[in-house]
């Protein structure tokens, strides 16, 4: 396969894993002359990729601690997923960093108009801010909070999660097993309005957009 380490390094980056020589943690990248060697955020196991004259020549599993190659480390291809859940787009930045500021604009409006300069003031620094950090980098903490416009999702919309990979994969042909249900049931019952209490508070000082209440749990009977 024809490609040059920087890209590799690059893809990386985009992909939140650091760069870290010395360091090699999960998560995290290390270049060594030809080698990269990958620290998977999600195995105990690392991924080494050797590129000579811009081909990749090797690629392989290693144990992170030694840097052995592991017993079954051969491999012909891998899919490298991101360190983090939530992640931005780039195909889809401008549109949604539009909404966004729209509902930013909205806010402060609002804000001022109720006489809460503070919290207007308070909204567009945070908001402007958490932009500028996806825009550099595609992640900030608290992103998740806008995770209604990455998503496409209408306001109330419930989020994706994996009853909706069931639905898609098996359509109505699963079961699901609640263990310890006199205990779950309840709780599953209660996440919603405490999550949407806190998130209220948090808006109605101005540390968040409106949209972060579609960052939550179900409601029970969805």
């Amino acid at each position: 396969m024809q490609i040059q380490q920087k890209q590799i390094i690059n893809r990386l980056v985009d992909l939140q894993y650091e760069r870290s020589d010395y360091d090699f943690k999960r998560g995290s990248f290390r270049v060594r002359g030809e080698t990269v060697d990958v620290y998977l955020a999600y195995q105990d196991y690392g991924l080494r990729m050797m590129v000579q004259d811009n081909f990749l020549k090797e690629l392989y599993y290693i144990d992170p601690t030694t840097g052995d190659k592991r017993e079954e480390g051969d491999t012909k291809t891998s899919v490298v997923y991101p360190a983090k859940h939530y992640m931005a787009d780039p195909k889809n930045m401008i549109s949604t960093f539009n909404q966004i500021q729209k509902d930013m604009a909205k806010q402060v409006q609002k804000f001022k108009k109720e006489g809460k300069h503070l919290e207007a003031h308070r909204i567009a620094q945070r908001v402007n801010y958490d932009l500028e950090m996806i825009q550099e980098i595609g992640y900030v903490n608290g992103i998740e909070n806008y995770s209604r416009y990455f998503d496409g999702r209408n306001p109330g919309d419930p989020p994706y999660t994996l009853l909706d990979y069931y639905h898609e994969r098996y359509g109505n042909d699963w079961i699901l097993i609640i263990d310890e249900s006199h205990m779950t049931i309840p709780q599953v019952r209660g996440m919603y309005n405490g999550d949407q209490a806190r998130k209220e508070t948090l808006i109605n000082f101005g540390f968040r957009l409106p949209a972060a209440l579609d960052n939550r749990p179900y409601q029970f009977d969805e």
